[in-house]
């Protein structure tokens, strides 16, 4: 038996040229008994006995070893006993156990069989080695002998116990660290998709706040237009109270006139009866104005109802104003919800204040573009107030022709009893008059029937104009309203989605934390558990090493004696 100190790995790939080998890695239990030369690779374990014409042994072997050749590399372990022909031993290796030279008659017997002789005497010569070797003399007491197996079966046992653990623990540590793995890259994903998703509800968000600025803005516009139509109702309700006064002082001036045509009538059926019918061409003429006066009554009453008419769409756009101002409210508690969005929230309060800044702006540059009254609108009140000059100076002169009847008829009363026929013909020609100024009011009456007929139909008309472009802007009001509304809908929904997101945001990496946290627990108590293993097999090899001076000394004790 010879130690080599260098060039085993020349040696061993000598040994292997040429032939196939079985090669053993990782753990293994049980015999090995093989006709083809066996390899035990570095990190492998083997727990059980050996039998192979050649052996090469890089790990660690708990059991015996028969052999023709044999050889243990640097970090070879053997605890057992070795029977071989020839064996070779790095520098490093180790072997715990009796080494027993065989002869080519004994191999195969042992090999067939697959059993370990029982007793067995050390061959060692001194002259086959350098001295690096540590030999020890075989016992002479068989007591001695089964002492020192137990001592190396059970340091064996639990030198592959200790690699057995050490790998089932590596292995059970490689499975949870890539289960780890693959959680935390599974969250990862869940992290990435969570952050695209919000990106776009916040860009949804952002479409959906510039909506409802349009819309807004819109709104505005159309309330603009609503206090513009205010504006003109108020002034066409201005300038129908002034023609209620122009018909109040009217209708004072027909009192008037009825009263002298009363004083003139008493005075003419005093003198004659042609008199009687100036009272009758009098009395059709106050009827003429009764109807002027009653057609004006109905044009009051049309006023009246376009004024109600006005009071409820002023009524109307009171609500709405107290519906945009609940929408506004409603903007202003979304803005203190978007709180948790530290750069979104200030963005969005300055783009909504902009937006009340362009409200207020096109208030006012409505306020200033208001369009003026119609050229129609100024023609029929131009109109209404020469009609109603010259009904005044139709007036004025009914009165001037009573009096100057009334002279008359003094002076026909006066010369009547001296001049009879003077008086019939100042009579005829008194008669001749008042039939052409009788035809004259007629003709007057005719044309102020026909212009109050065409003043009514434009009336009319102004006011179904009107009418209809008032439910137009109700219509869109409304409907404005309603999309105003549904955007507010689809705000509140996207942030409280977008809340939502951030709460599973905070989960997920709350949960990453745990797993972390989890993971460094684990190899803690890994690190740990494997400290402690350490420190067992330190002591079990300081009880070994204690057991084997103990023995030492009980042997060189009958030595010495």
């Amino acid at each position: 038996v010879a130690t080599e100190k260098s060039t085993e790995r020349s040696i061993f790939a000598f040994w292997r040229r040429g032939e196939q080998w079985l090669e053993i890695s990782g753990y293994h239990a049980g015999d090995i008994q093989s006709e083809e030369p066996v390899l035990i690779k570095e990190g492998a374990t083997v727990v059980g006995n050996v039998f192979a014409p050649q052996a090469v042994v890089e790990g660690l072997l708990n059991g015996s070893l028969i052999a023709r050749k044999t050889a243990v590399s640097a970090n070879g372990q053997i605890w057992g006993d070795i029977y071989t022909l020839s064996l070779d031993m790095a520098p490093g290796s180790k072997v715990q156990g009796w080494i027993t030279t065989l002869d080519e008659d004994s191999y195969p017997k042992l090999h067939k069989n697959g059993t370990i002789p029982e007793d067995s005497a050390v061959f060692l010569p001194t002259t086959d080695h350098d001295g690096s070797l540590e030999v020890g003399s075989r016992p002479s007491s068989t007591s001695q002998i089964y002492a020192l197996r137990y001592l190396q079966a059970e340091a064996a046992t639990a030198m592959a116990a200790r690699s057995e653990l050490e790998q089932a623990f590596e292995k059970r540590l490689m499975e949870v660290a890539g289960e780890s793995s693959a959680k935390i890259h599974s969250l990862h994903e869940d992290l990435d998709a969570a952050r695209a998703e919000l990106n776009e509800m916040r860009l949804q968000l952002g479409e959906a706040q510039e909506g409802v600025r349009s819309r807004e803005n819109r709104l505005k516009r159309q309330a603009n237009e609503l206090s513009t139509t205010r504006v003109l109702l108020t002034e066409r309700n201005r300038e129908l109270n002034e023609q209620r006064k122009t018909a109040a002082d009217q209708e004072k001036l027909n009192t008037a006139l009825q009263a002298a045509k009363t004083r003139l009538e008493q005075t003419v059926l005093a003198a004659q009866e042609q008199l009687e019918k100036t009272n009758g061409r009098l009395h059709s003429l106050e009827t003429a104005f009764q109807a002027n006066l009653q057609h004006s009554a109905e044009q009051e009453e049309s006023l009246l109802r376009w004024q109600e008419l006005a009071e409820v769409t002023q009524k109307r756009v009171a609500e709405l104003e107290g519906e945009l101002d609940g929408l506004r409210l409603q903007v202003v508690q979304s803005n203190q919800i978007n709180e948790m969005l530290r750069e979104q929230r200030h963005q969005l309060e300055e783009e909504w204040q902009n937006a009340l800044d362009e409200l207020e702006t096109l208030k006012e540059q409505t306020a200033v573009a208001a369009p003026p009254p119609s050229p129609e609108d100024s023609t029929q009140l131009l109109w209404h107030k020469t009609n109603l000059r010259a009904l005044q100076q139709e007036l004025e002169q009914t009165r001037h022709i009573a009096y100057t009847h009334e002279k008359e008829l003094t002076e026909l009363q006066t010369v009547l009893l001296a001049n009879q026929s003077q008086t019939e013909a100042e009579r005829d020609q008194l008669e001749a008059d008042l039939e052409r100024q009788k035809k004259q009011w007629e003709q007057q009456l005719q044309q102020v029937r026909e212009r109050n007929d065409v003043e009514k139909q434009i009336l009319q008309a102004s006011i179904h104009d009107m009418e209809a472009r008032l439910s137009q802007s109700e219509r869109q009001l409304d409907t404005y309203y309603d999309q105003v509304r549904n955007q507010g809908h689809q705000l509140a929904e996207s942030r409280a989605t977008l809340v939502e997101k951030d709460i599973a945001l905070d989960a997920l990496q709350q949960k990453i934390t745990q797993q972390s946290q989890a993971q460094e627990l684990l190899k803690q108590r890994a690190s740990n558990y494997i400290v402690d293993l350490q420190k067992q097999l330190k002591q079990a090899q300081r009880q070994v090493h204690d057991l084997t001076q103990i023995l030492e000394r009980k042997i060189k004790k009958p030595s010495g004696d």
